[in-house]
């Protein structure tokens, strides 16, 4: 049932031209925007709009959510634009409760974690706000260097 689960992560994907793209993907697009903002709000990057729906942004075309934040600093750009990664773990923990059989609630659990890994890589625009400072970048560079070498 993984495997499943990972090939359709990878077809709700490559959907994102699809028009039912948003609907198929809508549970980890809310992960996605919840993460951002979770992980703004603990670091003080101040999230000042959210949405889990669809619609045009003057400076990157057609978005199926976002956050906005008031306060991106070197300190809070690099893990609030890759907040989504821990969709991973979400995704992870899901795939915990799935069983071999068929069934629907299995189905529904697939396609939920699923969308959920699918959704868990940053955008384009996630990594324009991570690499905001690049004074950020280099000082959480170097204290994974440090833990690593540790």
């Amino acid at each position: 049932m993984f495997l499943l689960t990972l090939i359709l992560a990878v077809v709700i994907r490559k959907m994102k031209e699809s028009e039912l793209f948003w609907v198929i993907a809508w549970p980890g697009t809310v992960v996605h925007e919840a993460l951002h903002y979770i992980i703004g709000m603990i670091l003080l990057a101040r999230p000042s709009r959210f949405s889990v729906l669809p619609e045009a942004k003057d400076n990157i075309g057609q978005t199926v959510g976002y956050v906005d934040f008031d306060n991106i600093q070197w300190y809070n750009a690099l893990p609030t634009g890759l907040a989504p990664l821990l969709g991973i773990f979400v995704a992870l923990f899901l795939a915990g409760s799935m069983t071999n059989e068929f069934s629907l609630g299995n189905a529904v659990l697939c396609w939920l974690t699923a969308s959920i890994l699918s959704q868990s890589i940053p955008s384009s625009q996630d990594f324009k706000v991570a690499f905001h400072s690049l004074f950020g970048v280099a000082v959480y560079g170097t204290a994974l260097a440090g833990f690593i070498l540790l």
